[in-house]
């Protein structure tokens, strides 16, 4: 994508072709030349008319955000030349293509070898690429942070491990609260709601189901931030170091957006879904979601427990490097902490067991695993998401055991019924490393480990 210092650049790089900018009206038709321009005959057979019409929209929106503040003024003669006009263009025209749309899910649901339904779902048809992009909130492949593996005091006996296995089954009492479907809203904090689920989880199982309270995905969010967790909020996390925080500060009563008010949590979350400048089954978004900031006290005035009070700790946490592992540690103990990386497929996904077919990826995605199986010859992790119980097979999806990179990035914690703070030293994560830039070090000593 085309940065807006690119523009800038570009802007003051030549006059022989200025294009000449009075006010917002002219810019509406270069940009409508631009995307008669690039909207191939191709396309127009991909597409129905109210996809092409929410494809034009998104197109503007994306490039009049690519546009310096100073472009368009009132009275004034502004200028961009061809050569950045087309820029911003190309730019904002491969990032507004509709997320999801009739004619993949057709082409997915008629291959003979898929082992997936496709749709073009609700949650995501009336986004562009870059709006569902900005839902990816986890770094993956060199960028995730491992930490230290837990070397198991007995090896996995696995003629012991099931077929299937479904956590919700073995721990009835807990089914409530391990099966409640969250929405993590138009931010990238998937990876604060897949660890602050499983460790959630983890606390009814450890206490027989007398823990029934939602923790909060919002506290992980907005105070598990780069100088605490390599992590951003909405704009991207690291699931393995959310899980280390539980053991360091842990993380207090939460609920879903439409709890703010009851007082039956702390500190509800705090971002509703909204409709991007389309017409939806959402409001209107007002600009982009930006992360809510750290607090100390409950955001729910009404709550009778204090903040400190309300925090909930795990007492370790460590990363899985072997798939019977994993399962034994789901088996005994509950759901764990994965993370994958997206394809503009898997938007698309309504039931069966998912593997990557076709388009672009978008990001990586963290999500909660509470089991496993095997359907027509394919095993796969029962995983529960943070889209809504709108997407999907009712919020929840099978992935193929490896696919995407899934079993690469799992981590969890351990927990005790009344959650004691550590004794021990802190562990160390193991961070791999690349060419990418990784978030500056400040208060974490970490081992850098060459992938």
């Amino acid at each position: 994508m085309v940065s807006r210092v690119a523009v800038v650049v570009l802007l003051v790089a030549g006059a022989a072709a200025d294009v000449p900018l009075h006010n917002r009206e002219e810019m509406d038709v270069k940009l409508d030349e631009c995307f008669r321009r690039l909207f191939t005959p191709q396309l127009s057979s991909t597409f129905t008319p109210d996809e092409i019409g929410l494809y034009f929209a998104h197109f503007k929106r994306h490039a009049i955000d690519a546009l310096p503040p100073s472009t368009i003024g009132a009275g004034k003669h502004n200028f961009l030349t061809d050569e950045s006009l087309q820029a911003i263009c190309e730019a904002a025209f491969s990032e507004a293509r509709p997320a999801s749309y009739e004619a993949m899910a057709r082409q997915i649901n008629t291959q003979h070898d898929t082992t997936w339904v496709a749709e073009n779902p609700p949650r995501f048809r009336q986004m562009s690429v870059k709006d569902a992009r900005r839902l990816m909130g986890t770094f993956v492949g060199d960028q995730y942070i491992h930490l230290q593996e837990k070397k198991p005091t007995v090896p996995v006996d696995r003629d012991a491990l099931p077929e299937s296995f479904d956590a919700r089954e073995r721990w009835p009492e807990c089914k409530d609260v391990i099966g409640h479907v969250r929405d993590q809203a138009e931010c990238g904090s998937c990876w604060a709601f897949a660890s602050t689920e499983a460790f959630n989880d983890r606390m009814c199982i450890k206490t027989n189901g007398s823990f029934q309270t939602l923790l909060s995905p919002q506290d992980t969010t907005s105070c598990c931030d780069e100088s605490h967790c390599f992590s951003f909020g909405c704009d991207g996390g690291q699931p393995a170091l959310a899980w280390q925080w539980f053991t360091e500060v842990g993380v207090v009563s939460g609920g879903d957006y439409g709890d703010i008010g009851t007082g039956d949590t702390c500190w509800p979350y705090q971002l509703p879904m909204c409709s991007h400048h389309v017409k939806g089954p959402y409001p209107a978004c007002n600009g982009e979601q930006s992360t809510p900031k750290c607090m100390a006290k409950c955001s729910e005035t009404n709550y009778t427990e204090q903040f400190n009070q309300d925090r909930h700790k795990a007492y370790e946490a460590f990363t899985l490097f072997d798939v019977d592992e994993a399962k034994r540690e789901i088996m005994e103990n509950g759901p764990i902490t994965g993370a994958f990386s997206v394809y503009s497929d898997f938007l698309t996904y309504k039931s069966g067991v998912y593997q990557h077919v076709k388009g672009r990826m978008l990001g990586g995605h963290a999500i909660k695993i509470l089991g496993w199986g095997v359907e027509d010859g394919v095993e796969y992790w029962l995983v529960l998401n943070s889209w809504n119980d709108t997407w999907g097979d009712k919020g929840y999806f099978k992935i193929k055991m490896g696919d995407c990179g899934i079993n690469d990035m799992l981590s969890t914690g351990h927990v005790s019924a009344n959650t004691p703070t550590p004794q021990h030293q802190q562990q160390q994560p193991r961070m791999r490393t690349s060419g990418h830039r990784q978030p500056a070090d400040t208060h974490h000593d970490v081992t850098l480990i060459n992938a």
